[in-house]
Parts: structure tokens; sequence; C-alpha cells
């Protein structure tokens, strides 16, 4: 986990009013980058940044959340915690980022956690967690009812070879 053993005494004086260039820069600075490219990342910090309340279903590395945070000021994030060094490589990149403070974190499925809250309450829901099996449907099925009418629900990674998140999409639309 070079980010870290590299960035430990890297603590950023965060200004969560940045713009993307400045969010994006500290995300590739601590290695916690996700596989979307910039443009996606540039495209998914505007509307995290108009559309309060985020959450994200998979948070892997923490990029993707720590730049949601940085863009809306606060993000919701699930993971289902498996594995303890994954954890504490994704709390050590909050942490690093000083954003730890703007993420509320569920460690559970997404079933569970999708029942505290209401129907129509994100504006945005990024479901990018589980890859196989009836899971990308399932989580799609659970955090659909809680955006906001207007809001969006995104799904990652169907172009990226994961044929179960493509046929979870599929049979969700």
């Amino acid at each position: 986990y070079k980010s870290c053993l590299t960035f430990n005494s890297f603590q950023p004086d965060v200004e969560h009013n940045m713009d993307f260039g400045e969010a994006n820069a500290l995300i590739e600075r601590i290695e916690a980058v996700s596989i979307m490219t910039v443009e996606e990342r540039s495209y998914l910090f505007a509307v995290a940044r108009n559309n309060p309340p985020i959450m994200e279903v998979g948070c892997a590395a923490g990029g993707t959340t720590i730049l949601l945070a940085l863009a809306a000021g606060h993000c919701h994030a699930l993971d289902n915690g498996a594995g303890t060094d994954h954890c504490l490589y994704f709390m050590n990149n909050l942490a690093i980022a000083g954003v730890k403070n703007l993420v509320t974190l569920h460690y559970d499925n997404a079933w569970n956690v999708s029942r505290l809250y209401p129907d129509q309450y994100f504006g945005l829901v990024l479901v990018d967690a589980e890859h196989t099996g009836n899971h990308p449907y399932q989580d799609l099925t659970a955090w659909a009812p809680k955006v906001k009418p207007g809001g969006y629900l995104f799904a990652d990674d169907l172009s990226d070879g994961s044929p179960d998140v493509t046929i979870g999409v599929i049979r969700f639309l």
C-alpha cells in the first residue's frame, strides 16, 4: 500500500470548496485514483457539487469517495468491509486527504444500509460495489428509490469487462 507508506505525514489543509483540478491532483498525489478517466471524474465532480446529498456504494481505495466529499462537502459511503487491510487502506486514504470528517461511512451490505435512508433522499447515488453475480442488479434495485426526482443514479464499470455489471444494469432498466 504505497499511499499508506509514502504519504503518512502528508496532511493537507483541505479546502472543501476546491475546484476539480485541485481535488483531482490531491487524489493523484496520494495514489487513490479510481479507474475512471479524468473526464468521468470531472463530470462526476460537477454533478456531485450541485446535487447533494451523495451516496457512494462501494469504496475500494477511497479515491472516488474523496472526490465526492470534496465536491459536495460531505459524502455518505458504503462498503461491505471485506478484509481488514482493505478497510485500513481506505480509512488511511481518507485521513491523508483530510476528508475523514466529511464522510459518513457504513460497513454492511447495500440492502441493510439502504433501509436507513428515506426514499428520494439523495441527489446522487453512485453504485460501484460488488461486480459479480446478481449483486449489481440488487444494488441498483436497493438504491434507485433513494434518489430524489431529477437526481442521478450512476452505475460504474459497464465498459471495463465486468459482464455481470452490464447484465445487472440492463435487467434493472
